[in-house]
């Protein structure tokens, strides 16, 4: 067996380099290294039951000795957008459907509701639900 085998391959690095606060005084403007590649980042303290930015990441930071600005990533939990940025791409993407997304928000179902008088559940409403 030869020297290079027995040794332990290093993990892969990831590493942020926290350089000052966000606009809003909440979180923390950081550049971050991956291999392969070098983002901006903001960094926000987790709070439950509030969902991450999408695309974002749930992560754990551990400082290293030789600076007080840098910190080593250990990522917990990665957003289906985080985890597709981070895959290597084998082609091009497929979506489930030809043609833009298909976004119904309540405010639209109100509206549809009051221009179309359609009750909830498709039931016309008690006066008959003429358009004219």
């Amino acid at each position: 067996m030869s020297e290079r085998s027995s040794k332990p391959k290093p993990p892969p690095h990831d590493v942020v380099l926290v350089h000052g606060r966000t606009a809003d005084g909440r979180g923390v403007r950081a550049l971050r290294s991956r291999p392969n590649r070098l983002e901006l980042a903001e960094l926000r303290v987790a709070k439950e039951g509030q969902p991450l930015h999408p695309g974002g990441e749930l992560v754990q930071l551990k400082r290293r000795e030789e600076s007080p600005l840098l910190w080593d990533v250990d990522v917990k939990w990665r957003g289906e957008e985080a985890a597709a940025a981070a895959a290597p791409s084998s082609g091009p993407e497929v979506t489930g459907h030809a043609g833009p997304a298909q976004v119904a928000t309540d405010r639209y179902r109100e509206n549809w509701e009051a221009i179309f008088g359609l009750a909830p559940g498709g039931r016309r409403p008690p006066d008959g639900g003429s358009l004219n």
